[in-house]
């Protein structure tokens, strides 16, 4: 039982450092970020739960992305982005690459300066 509850603070600890870790990098690097918003037209989802979520999920993950939400019955994505780390161009190569190629997305409101 003494080796449970160790194990189990050494998981707590472990988990409370990197999760502080990554949010002051976020913070560190926020600092110079230049915050654009863009609406992009995807067309190919077929369904709410595997397109949507797979296309969000691949998205969020590229560096430079603050957010991405997609309406799927208006099929528009809005993005959140930093100009300094990313482009609507990259992100667009990003959706069209998932899935082989079934997606293929347009700029159709871009946030100007």
């Amino acid at each position: 039982m003494k080796n449970l509850n160790l194990i189990g603070a050494l998981l707590f600890i472990v988990f409370a450092a990197t999760s502080c870790s990554n949010s002051s990098k976020k913070e560190a690097a926020s600092g110079d970020a230049i915050i654009k918003t863009v609406a992009m037209e995807i067309e190919g989802m077929t369904c709410e739960m595997g397109c949507k979520n797979a296309i969000e999920k691949k998205v969020a993950k590229m560096e430079g992305i603050q957010s991405i939400q997609i309406d799927f019955e208006a099929a528009v994505a809005e993005i959140a982005y930093d100009e300094s780390v990313t482009n609507p161009e990259e992100v667009i190569e990003t959706i069209e690459s998932i899935g082989g190629g079934l997606y293929t997305a347009k700029v159709v409101l871009a946030q100007k300066d």
